[in-house]
């Protein structure tokens, strides 16, 4: 969790805002927030670099680069389906998809094997979805949280994950890709914090200077469907007064994401609501 100053990143012309709806971030600014976020790279880098070795550490079960890749999407994700890692990891337009499954399931067994990841076979037809262990935040060097999740909450994690994966099957080989999780974001001069469901850039380079576009989801928290809709203009409330927008380079969309069919149903576009409640009760189905 981190307070972003951002009086004194526009004195120093780190963040600025722009009539055109643009903020001069960059990605390392950006990262200074949200700082659990994965950056994905183009299949022809992740192929270049498999061979490589210094992922190794003394003291922990070897793991091969594309594993070490897995376990960093992962802890960005909380919780990853396996489509999520191929999609971000093992797909390339050079090979057939099913030789990207067949390397996926093999890898994420050794490191089930190893004591890597926790497994878990869910919905019908079942499917399987992965988290991490202490070892592999050990071997991250990153913080532990709690990998513990309700079935409620294993929903609403997989729900908005299905954003990753979409983005990434759009982006991946021309852009880079920045996702995180369940953020949280100590708002300005203010107790309270900032939990959006994900955040994700879409950078135009390598060096992260210029974006495509960035996106904020929600997916909403409540059990019935009537609580859901006024969960979703509590949110529209929220978003139609709050700043939250100058983290990014660029305005993002907000997006909603149903939890039960990951239908996504954007809610604000450019700071201005989009969808009417009439819009939210057929995205819910109500």
């Amino acid at each position: 969790m981190i307070t972003l100053d951002t009086r004194n990143l526009e004195n120093k012309g780190g963040m600025e805002t722009l009539t055109n709806g643009l903020n001069h971030i960059t990605g390392d600014v950006f990262r200074k927030v949200f700082t659990k976020a994965y950056t994905t790279r183009p299949s022809s880098e992740i192929e270049k670099m498999a061979y490589e070795r210094y992922q190794a550490k003394p003291g922990f079960p070897y793991v091969s680069f594309r594993q070490a890749e897995s376990l960093k999407l992962i802890y960005a994700l909380k919780l990853a389906r396996r489509d999520s890692l191929t999609a971000a990891i093992f797909e390339s337009p050079r090979r057939p998809e099913f030789e990207a499954v067949v390397s996926n399931n093999r890898r994420m067994r050794d490191l089930r094997d190893k004591g890597y990841v926790n497994v878990y076979k869910v919905g019908r037809p079942a499917f399987h979805c992965f988290s991490l262990t202490d070892l592999a935040f050990q071997y991250l060097r990153r913080k532990p949280y709690n990998t513990e999740f309700t079935p409620e909450r294993r929903q609403q994690l997989l729900a908005v994950n299905t954003g990753f994966t979409e983005l990434c099957r759009e982006y991946r080989e021309t852009h880079f890709l920045e996702w995180e999780t369940e953020p949280v974001v100590e708002l300005d001069g203010e107790e309270n914090v900032w939990k959006p469901s994900a955040v994700a850039v879409v950078w135009k380079n390598r060096t992260k200077t210029e974006a495509e576009q960035a996106f904020i989801y929600e997916t909403p928290k409540s059990v019935f469907l009537n609580d859901q809709l006024a969960e979703a203009e509590r949110l529209a409330d929220f978003y139609s007064q709050t700043d939250v927008w100058k983290y990014f380079p660029v305005t993002p969309d907000l997006v909603l994401v149903n939890k039960d069919n990951h239908k996504k149903l954007t809610l604000f576009r450019n700071k201005e609501r989009v969808a009417t409640r009439e819009d939210i009760r057929a995205w819910l189905g109500i």
